[in-house]
């Protein structure tokens, strides 16, 4: 009996004990925080092709709808445990998979540059199999293996719309809006520093410890740790953050003249991988943009082999950080023109 049937056999049981099987809440979450990143992954890619297409005063006013998300899983075991699972609970909630996606994806993606995609209020969602999700594998070569070394579970396909006139104010056709314009016109550039300096800084965290997945939205300054009885830094917001191998103080998210970096301070024993980037030193500053800052803690300092396993929360808890707001760098600093030679 696979491990769907008996959780199938339990749920249409009048009084099966559902704490028998924690590890169906494991499953789900490690699903959640496998797709999003796929599906985060292909939305930044399509919408950085977009971006070049529009002025950026437009982008700064709108967003690009995401129309449909098409998730394909990589292997065979993924696809068949995948499919099982929605199956399953799509018997007594039709619409199981779709909210599944609804609640647990992100509901914006933004570039460096401003770009933005919102998910449509009718956006299409489906799990459809792949060539390497149908068949069985014979090798190590049907998997898809990622530069950090694990196998990548999901590939996504995602298909997002145009911008629409109804979502503007209004379209400048001058192009007086635009930044590199903005000195010929100095009260609206005086506008727009206060509005700027009056701005608070948010940032967004995904985490997934051995509570599970969750996500929060904090002001800055604040640091990522583990919980302790000492916690009593009064410059910064503290979140704890629920796994085995995490520092008390793992990492320090500050801002400094506009920019938003993170370091893992002097007195932490343990560091971050960065995925493909590798291991995070300490006092290593790096800029949180738009873009997803994907990090799993519990890398010792000695060692220059990577230890942390992603599919282990409970032990190595991951993060991903990125800038909640539309805030845009202006620049007034005048750059004097190189004529080349």
């Amino acid at each position: 009996m696979t491990f769907f049937s008996k959780l199938k056999k339990i749920l249409s049981s009048d009084d099966g004990p559902i704490d028998e099987i924690p590890s169906t809440d494991s499953f789900a979450d490690n699903l959640i925080l496998e797709i999003r990143r796929s599906v985060s992954e292909s939305v930044t890619t399509e919408l950085e092709k977009h971006q070049g297409k529009y002025l950026s005063s437009i982008l700064r006013k709108s967003h690009l709808p995401i129309e449909a998300i098409s998730i394909q899983p990589c292997d065979h075991e993924t696809a068949k445990n995948v499919e099982e699972f929605f199956r399953l609970h799509s018997e007594f909630d039709k619409d199981f998979e779709r909210n599944f996606f609804v609640k647990n994806l992100s509901k914006e993606y933004r570039t460096a540059k401003g770009a933005k995609a919102i998910l449509k209020s009718d956006i299409s969602f489906c799990i459809e199999p792949s060539k390497l999700g149908i068949d069985n594998p014979t090798s190590d070569e049907t998997y898809q293996i990622n530069l950090r070394g694990n196998r990548r579970k999901f590939t996504s396909i995602v298909t997002i719309g145009k911008i629409t006139s109804d979502q503007i104010d209004r379209f400048d056709s001058a192009g007086l809006d635009d930044p590199k314009n903005r000195s010929i016109f100095p009260s609206q550039v005086k506008n727009t520093l206060s509005t700027e300096r009056n701005s608070v800084r948010k940032v967004s965290i995904d985490i997934h410890d051995k509570n599970g997945f969750r996500s929060v939205n904090s002001s800055l300054p604040l640091i990522l740790g583990r919980t302790s009885q000492s916690d009593e830094n009064y410059e910064y917001k503290k979140i704890n953050i629920d796994s085995k191998y995490i520092s008390r103080n793992q990492f320090v998210i500050v801002e400094v003249l506009g920019t938003i970096y993170g370091f893992v301070p002097k007195e932490a024993k343990l560091t971050a991988i960065l995925g493909r980037r590798g291991t995070l030193r300490p006092l290593t500053l790096i800029e949180i943009s738009n873009q997803n800052l994907q990090m799993t803690f519990g890398q010792p300092l000695d060692t220059a082999l990577t230890i942390v396993k992603l599919e282990n929360p409970e032990l190595y808890p991951s993060v991903t950080i990125r800038l909640d707001e539309g805030h845009v760098n202006v620049t007034m600093t005048p750059i004097p023109n190189v004529r080349k030679q």
